[in-house]
């Protein structure tokens, strides 16, 4: 039986994104921008011509993305479980054991998922819903290890299935109006999304009992 219901999802999304809007569309705000002004620092890297600053270039950015997209989850982590909604969190996750891990887990991840899309399409699909929910898991870890957030997303969500691809149909279609609304609904559409995901994570992962019969 799932742990999801996903009216409940739904409505606890919009309820969350409403009490916390102001800040949570600040913080995406602050993501993209971040995001454009670390890619326009990697191409004047690459433009000096200089191989070496070319490099320093793009490690930098390279980290700093990694830095900026761990925060934006853990403050979406925060807002789904009540907390304080802190823009300056993006830069919170500045911690070089979670970024290693982080990293692994993102290969080992990405090439799973990969291999599953190159073999036929559904198999990518289904490693992609299992997987999704590794970030997250490794984000609430005391001690980051990529390989029991791997196990841990692959476990909560095996009961779980149709309900987490019905929330991304549905978050998918919450998305695509935002982008017609002339791209100024996508600051409350991404929102949302991300906090239908993340209370789903949260929703699953605290209910998850591995000794129970299905």
């Amino acid at each position: 039986m799932s742990a999801l219901s996903i009216s409940n999802v739904i409505s606890s999304a919009w309820s969350t994104f409403k009490s916390n809007s102001l800040e949570l569309s600040l913080t995406f705000l602050s993501y993209i921008i971040l995001l454009i002004f670390s890619s326009v620092i990697e191409l004047m890297g690459g433009l000096t011509g200089n191989s070496t600053i070319s490099f320093i270039a793009s490690a930098f950015c390279g980290l700093t993305n990694i830095i900026l997209t761990l925060g934006f989850a853990k403050i979406f982590i925060d807002a789904a479980r009540g907390e304080k909604v802190l823009i300056e969190s993006l830069f919170s996750q500045f911690k070089p054991k979670l970024i290693l891990h982080y990293v692994i887990a993102v290969i080992i991840a990405g090439f799973a998922i990969s291999i599953g899309f190159i073999l036929f399409i559904i198999p990518g699909i289904y490693l992609a819903i299992r997987l999704q929910f590794v970030v997250y898991n490794l984000i609430e870890q005391e001690n980051p290890d990529f390989f029991k957030a791997i196990r841990s997303s692959w476990n909560i969500t095996k009961h779980n299935m149709l309900d987490l691809i019905a929330l991304i149909v549905f978050s998918v279609v919450i998305a695509f109006l935002g982008v017609l609304s002339f791209l100024i609904g996508i600051f409350i559409a991404i929102p949302v999304t991300m906090l239908i995901s993340t209370i789903a994570y949260i929703t699953i992962k605290d209910n998850y009992n591995p000794n129970e019969i299905y």
